[in-house]
């Protein structure tokens, strides 16, 4: 996002207006104090912060998307949306920061998206998600029971597509270069670092409690900008270089001892640590024949643990997902094309359906329900449901794009920050595919994980969108 700028007095004539600014200023904000002291209200101090935050921005615009980051990872405010789900300061923030983009391409007269090969893809699924809403008639069909906040809750979830793309284009546009991709690098590392000091020295998972960052997204991307950068970046301290493998390791193996059977909290991660080492290998000719046994093996041991393994300890839940997805099935007859719209097979099933039976192996009870509120507990099974085949073509492109701007970008560039950026790039992606099998949300589910989820799933597609700055500012280096 380039500068906001507003005009100037002259510098010779300014102290005196300065003087009275930060007069008013310190007025307001005492006289802010002593009302919200006696009478507190969250929408007039988010109002207040808010404030101080454009104050911020339109001083220091550089700050923008760092900002946001730490927001979001330490600040707990959300808004009530009579959904059951609230909205987030990622959200919020998002959507602030693009308001503020869009206004100045409107001011400055020339609209653009900066250019890349996922612009179409990602303004195809916002389009769909558009056209599935309509598609899926779920708000006036008489065979649907929904909510009367049933349109709201489309709203966000729509929202949610929307704001993915928005957190892209933030960071692809900024005119921070390739310095503001090291600053979000380091940041990601250093919040990673706290969470992993918290997990080794109990007495301090106070700190990492604090952080909201709880999702797979935060950890498959820490894992890979802390491998990529350790691999990839040669101009690194060797010490610095350990660390961050050390923390790469931290982050994968410290939740599979404490919570193995919950493969998506570490085999995202550790898919992710696998991607990075067989680019690694892979990058060196000598090495190619390792790098090809090394993903072998990679790819026989998340088989294992998760076709044999995990799927063996927690067969009650794998039989329920395909029990939702064969009901998923049978609603989509005659909407296979544009689905059933934003969140809308959760009422659907509700309607339409009306019931679902599963077997518990651990008490051998035969579970049924008349009111069941069923997720596909799988984002592709989920985006199959809200947009039909159409909206899983338009992911699908999405996905290929990235994977191939990856690609390029990683072959393009030299050795240094670049080249471990977009090999970090590649294999979060990966690590983000790998975990949306799982059933763990690059796109929240309203009805599951809530917008809540959004916290942590936007940092993925915003640092993707680094693979933009790392085009334009190639020759120069540093953008």
């Amino acid at each position: 996002m380039r500068s906001f700028t507003l005009p100037s007095a002259a510098r010779g004539n300014t102290s005196l207006a300065d003087r009275r600014v930060r007069a008013v200023i310190v007025l307001g904000v005492l006289a802010a104090s002593a009302y919200l002291g006696r009478h507190p209200s969250t929408t007039l101090i988010a109002a207040l912060y808010g404030a101080i935050a454009l104050g911020v921005l339109v001083r220091w615009p550089k700050l923008a998307l760092p900002g946001l980051v730490l927001a979001t990872a330490f600040v707990p405010f959300t808004i009530g949306t009579g959904t059951g789900s609230r909205i987030t300061v990622a959200m919020i923030g998002l959507a602030a920061l693009t308001g503020l983009w869009l206004a100045q391409m409107g001011l400055q007269r020339r609209i653009h998206l900066p250019p890349s090969p996922a612009n179409a893809p990602w303004l195809a699924v916002g389009i769909l998600a558009g056209v599935s809403l309509v598609a899926g008639a779920a708000a006036w069909s008489p065979w649907v029971i929904t909510k009367p906040n049933f349109v709201v809750v489309q709203l966000a979830q729509g929202a949610i597509f929307a704001l993915s793309a928005c957190a892209y284009w933030l960071l692809a546009s900024d005119g921070g270069g390739r310095r503001m991709l090291a600053v979000l690098s380091a940041m990601l590392l250093a919040i990673g670092a706290l969470i992993a000091l918290g997990w080794l020295v109990p007495p301090l998972g106070f700190v990492g409690d604090r952080i909201l960052f709880s999702g797979p997204v935060f950890r498959i991307w820490v894992v890979a900008l802390a491998s990529g950068l350790a691999l990839f970046d040669a101009g690194l301290d060797r010490r610095l270089r350990l660390g961050l493998l050390v923390l790469a390791g931290i982050m994968v193996g410290i939740p599979a001892w404490l919570s193995r059977d919950w493969a998506s909290g570490w085999l995202p991660s550790l898919f992710t640590l696998g991607i990075v080492a067989v680019v690694w290998l892979w990058d060196r000719s000598r090495w190619a024949s390792l790098a090809a046994i090394v993903g072998a093996a990679l790819a026989f041991v998340i088989y294992r643990l998760v076709l044999v393994e995990v799927a063996a300890s927690d067969f009650w839940s794998l039989d329920t997902r395909v029990i939702a997805w064969r009901g998923l099935f049978r609603l989509l007859e005659g909407r296979w094309l544009f689905g059933l719209g934003p969140a809308s097979y959760w009422h659907y099933w509700r309607g339409e359906i009306g019931g679902m039976s599963y077997l518990d192996p651990s008490t051998g009870h035969l579970h049924y329900t008349y009111d069941p509120t069923v997720n596909m507990h799988n984002n592709y099974m989920d985006v199959l449901g809200q947009m039909g085949l159409a909206g899983m073509v338009a992911i699908t492109w999405l996905v290929l794009a990235l994977l191939r701007h990856a690609k390029h970008q990683l072959d393009a560039e030299r050795p240094g920050f670049g080249r471990a950026y977009a090999a970090a790039s590649l294999a979060g992606l990966g690590g983000m595919l790998f975990a949306a099998m799982l059933g763990d949300w690059i796109w929240p589910f309203v009805y599951n994980v809530g917008l809540h989820g959004f916290t942590s799933a936007y940092l993925g597609w915003m640092m993707l969108g680094g693979l933009v700055v790392l085009e334009r500012t190639r020759e120069t280096g540093a953008g």
